[in-house]
Order: structure tokens, then C-alpha cells, then sequence
């Protein structure tokens, strides 16, 4: 799939990634990949299932963060919020978050979701 991807063959590399995750339905990479496919192909509601369905196998703080993105990126400023407060009790001690949630207020001038932490 990645192969596909680097020749720009989304096409085949989607078949490969949904492929992957029908044979291994808790292959959280192909998961992931596959949500940012969807997104590259501005195919929001399936990158968000996509997303979600990973978070929901492994609630990592990097899923979490991943999800939250993507919720921002589609203006779901309700959706990121939540991905933000789940992840920010789930991983209180986790000092990535806090790294993060700077450098997107730096870059996305977001105020509003990280005060609502």
C-alpha cells in the first residue's frame, strides 16, 4: 500500500490498506494509514469512522491526537474538544499532550480547545 502511495496510486493503495484491515480487523497502522488516505482524498466521514474505529482498539495518546486533528481539520470543533479532554484524563501524565496541544494553538491560533482543558 505505501508503495502504491509513493507513486500516488491511491487507488491501489486504498485496495491494499482495506484489504489489510479486512484480513486483520485490529491492524491499527493499516487503520491509520487508511484514515489519512481518506483525508488526503477529502473523504472526511470515512477517515473519521476510520479514526475512531482505531482509537476505539487502541486509545493511545497518538490515535487520540490523530482523531482530534482530523476533527479540527473538518471544523468539528465539538468532536476535537472531545478527543482533546478524553485524551488529556486518560494520559494525564502523557507530556506529549501538552507539547502538542501548544504547537497546534502555535500554528492553528485554537485557543478556545486547549482552555477548555
Amino acid at each position: 500500500a505505501m508503495v502504491y502511495l509513493k507513486q500516488n496510486d491511491t487507488k491501489r493503495s486504498m485496495e491494499d490498506l482495506s484489504g489489510a484491515v479486512l484480513a486483520d480487523p485490529q491492524f491499527i497502522n493499516a487503520k491509520l494509514e487508511k484514515a489519512k488516505l481518506h483525508k488526503r482524498l477529502k473523504q472526511y466521514p470515512e477517515a473519521v469512522a476510520e479514526l475512531n474505529s482505531a482509537v476505539l482498539l487502541d486509545p493511545s495518546p497518538a490515535l487520540y491526537f490523530e482523531l482530534a486533528d482530523l476533527k479540527l481539520w473538518v471544523n468539528d470543533r465539538a468532536g476535537a474538544d472531545y478527543a482533546y479532554q478524553d485524551a488529556a484524563a486518560k494520559f494525564p501524565s502523557d507530556t506529549t499532550f501538552g507539547a502538542w496541544a501548544a504547537f497546534k494553538i502555535r500554528y492553528t491560533q485554537d485557543y478556545h480547545v486547549v482552555l477548555s482543558l
